[in-house]
């Protein structure tokens, strides 16, 4: 069912890729990071955009990050989605999912990640990091990506790479 609706989600584009995270705004999900590389996406794709579905403790703190990155067009709060309205948005939105998980000061840390498990299963391309059960989900070059916590300029890296390849967005 996905590769009927890959042309009418573009995921042929090139340039103007739509990342999503579907997560809690807390500490270990690593949405500080995540943020920063996508900045570093948008410095050079500047029609990219990052859409953040999920609540939490952080999100007057990453709403003003946001902010001060220049990237308020670009980064879409969606707050707390009800199960099926997330999967069918991924389902009909998403380009690649992006999850920059990190061991939290506070000692809280990934576990197996839902979010990956719905794109995977949707066929949706994965960046994830190397924290808790992730390298279970994404088989690193093939299924998508995992790249070491907290490594901005990778996962900007990774980000620009997969947005400006349909073909190895499509091979994943």
């Amino acid at each position: 069912p996905r590769e009927e609706h890959e042309a009418s989600r573009g995921s042929s584009r090139v340039g103007d890729c739509r990342f999503f995270c579907v997560a809690g705004l807390v500490p270990c999900k690593g949405h500080e990071t995540l943020l920063t590389a996508f900045k570093g996406v948008c410095d050079k794709l500047p029609k990219s955009t990052l859409h953040l579905i999920g609540d939490g403790p952080l999100q007057h703190r990453l709403k003003w990050l946001s902010k001060n990155l220049g990237l308020e067009k670009s980064v879409i709060f969606h707050g707390q989605l009800e199960n099926k309205q997330v999967v069918t948005t991924l389902h009909d939105e998403a380009d690649v999912v992006v999850l920059a998980s990190q061991h939290a000061d506070n000692g809280s840390e990934e576990g197996l990640p839902t979010c990956l498990q719905e794109s995977g299963s949707l066929g949706i391309p994965c960046i994830g990091t190397d924290c808790g059960g992730i390298r279970e989900l994404i088989e690193d070059g093939k299924t998508g990506l995992v790249i070491p916590q907290r490594d901005v300029r990778l996962l900007a890296s990774e980000m620009l790479r997969l947005a400006q390849s349909p073909e190895t967005r499509k091979s994943m």
